[in-house]
């Protein structure tokens, strides 16, 4: 397809485009540019909705005056589309264009036909012509293509006979819906007739599997389906209804009701209320079922009657019951008058059936459903507490092993343990061990040189900070700094103030406290001078914020270590 959009506009120096736009309720636009199908307007989109527009005459366009235009419709279904006309301002279009014109357009998948010359859309309103093309299309003549007809509202009458008469080699009339009923017939008296002559009056099949071919509702107090023979105008000889069920399975006639009955079947004249061949199971004494088919108030033929007793006596041919049959379960219940009322008291623990309690009970039973039924057990497990639960779980003394897993084997591993730890704690006198820091209260630091003090072994340099200010030490680095005491005293200018050593730490923030350690290892110690002069530290640290603070300063001590003899 192309070209099927034929324009002229007044001036051949402008440059112009086209939108396509539904008519329907949905109003959707046609995007040109990125998605190539129709789409909920959005003004975001506005450039993408434009159809380009050339000059049919590409040899020696003209610059001025009326010009000839053409561009191509998109690949849309058929139907009413708008065809918007603009005068592109800028480099693209935009919302902003002015708007020359608006054409409504019928689109048939091939060509456009303006909405005023599409025959099939006439209206009918005296015009020969137009009733003509109505004509044609029902009858089937001058159209090979197949028509849509969308009517509103659409009433004919006849006084003389049919309203109206579809025939056809395949149908009639066939109703197809996508969504909701393909056919509703209402009416005060009879909504819809329909009459066979050679094949079915009226034909429903279902479309898909799953799918109803026919649905039959009754309202208030009226039938869904109602069918006559002879009473109802129909042959003296047919059926009201005539039902045949698969060759293979299926039934003929399946009815089921949640509530009432699924079918009920009346017989007038002289038929029967039901003459049907009866296929089931039935347990009770043949005789019994005899005699309940003679006692019926409107007796059943004697043919029914004897058919049955014929399948009860080939049922129990033996004269036992068997075991999945009513009078075996009844001999297993014997002794029960109501098994839902035996139910409802073992579970529930409201007062339940008084002939129910005397047969649970069983002359000696205490059995009482205020206490002793499921629910109320549960309310009594439910509402121990702690202790009650504890107490429970107390186990009554036994012989053996006791078992892997249980209570009693984690106890005795339990036991075990503890007397293992009392062996040992059993070696210690009244000696006592005291722990002293390296970081004394006051601030001052003392260490043995060749020593390790290491976080692992809970020996390393420790400074505490407590208060709601200590969060500015969160993600600080932190480095103590040592200089011998001598040149620290001696007066020096700040830069003469080198560091002798300096050592990294870290800092932990957490509860309004900064705990801050320091590291050092025995070749760190080794290294610094045992004398008597000492050093001066500080510890220092620089925040996120690369601002520098002083923790904390004191005096720092290396203590010779006495070596082993020979050392």
């Amino acid at each position: 397809m192309a070209n099927e959009i034929q324009l002229i506009h007044d001036d051949a120096a402008e440059t112009i485009y086209a939108i396509v736009r539904e008519t329907a309720s949905t109003g959707r636009w046609y995007d040109n540019t990125t998605d190539h199908a129709l789409e909920t307007f959005d003004s975001a989109n506005w450039a993408t909705y434009a159809i380009t527009l050339a000059q049919v005459d590409v040899s020696s366009p003209p610059t001025t005056g009326n010009a000839a235009y053409q561009g191509t419709f998109p690949a849309l279904a058929a139907g009413f589309y708008w065809l918007d006309v603009y005068v592109r301002a800028g480099a693209a279009a935009a919302q902003t264009d002015v708007r020359t014109a608006s054409y409504l357009f019928y689109w048939n998948a091939t060509a456009l036909v303006p909405a005023g010359g599409a025959a099939d859309a006439q209206q009918v309103s005296g015009s020969a012509t137009a009733a003509d093309h109505i004509e044609s299309v029902f009858l089937g003549t001058g159209h090979t293509d197949d028509v849509d007809i969308s009517v509103r509202k659409f009433d004919v009458t006849n006084d003389a006979g049919p309203a109206v008469t579809l025939s056809g080699t395949t149908y009639g009339m066939r109703i197809i819906a996508s969504a909701g009923n393909g056919l509703s017939a209402q009416g005060s008296g009879v909504g819809l007739v329909a009459l066979g002559s050679a094949g079915a009056g009226a034909r429903f099949a279902a479309n898909a599997d799953g799918v109803d071919g026919l649905q039959l509702l009754g309202v208030a107090s009226g039938s869904g389906l109602r069918c006559f023979n002879t009473a109802g105008g129909g042959d003296a000889t047919g059926h009201g209804i005539y039902a045949t069920g698969g060759a293979t399975s299926g039934d003929g006639i399946r009815a089921t009701a949640a509530n009432g009955n699924g079918m009920i079947v009346v017989g007038a004249g002289v038929g029967y209320d039901l003459n049907a061949d009866i296929h089931g199971t039935l347990d009770t004494a043949e005789s019994s079922v005899a005699a309940a088919l003679a006692a019926y108030p409107v007796p059943l033929a004697t043919d029914v009657q004897d058919s049955a007793a014929a399948a009860l006596e080939a049922y129990n041919s033996t004269g036992v019951a068997k075991e999945d049959s009513v009078g075996a379960i009844a001999t297993i219940l014997a002794g029960i008058s109501s098994l839902a009322h035996w139910l409802r008291g073992l579970y529930n623990k409201r007062a339940m059936d008084s002939t129910a309690l005397t047969e649970i009970r069983d002359s000696t039973g205490t059995f009482d459903p205020t206490t002793d039924s499921n629910e109320a057990i549960a309310d009594k497990t439910s509402g121990l507490t702690a202790q009650q639960t504890r107490d429970a779980l107390k186990l009554a003394p036994s012989t053996g092993d006791p078992a892997a897993g249980s209570i009693d084997a984690e106890l005795d591993t339990l036991d075990t343990v503890v007397d293992a730890i009392k062996s040992k704690s059993d070696l210690i006198g009244s000696a006592s061990i005291t722990v002293i820091s390296p970081v004394a209260q006051s601030g001052k630091v003392e260490i043995y040189s060749g020593n390790d003090y290491l976080l692992s072994e809970s020996r390393a340099l420790p400074w505490v900070v407590t208060g709601a200010e200590v969060a500015f030490l969160d993600g600080a680095t932190v480095t103590l700094r040592i200089l011998r005491a001598p040149l620290f005293h001696r007066g020096h200018t700040f830069e003469d103030l080198e560091a002798d050593a300096e050592f990294e730490g870290d800092v932990v923030v957490a509860d309004e406290k900064a705990t801050i350690t320091v590291e050092l290892l025995a070749a760190d110690t080794s290294a610094l001078d045992a004398s008597s002069s000492g050093y001066v530290y500080q510890l220092v640290a620089e925040t996120t914020d690369k601002t520098t603070h002083t923790i904390a300063a004191g005096v720092f001590t290396v203590v010779k270590t006495i070596q082993e003899p020979g050392a």
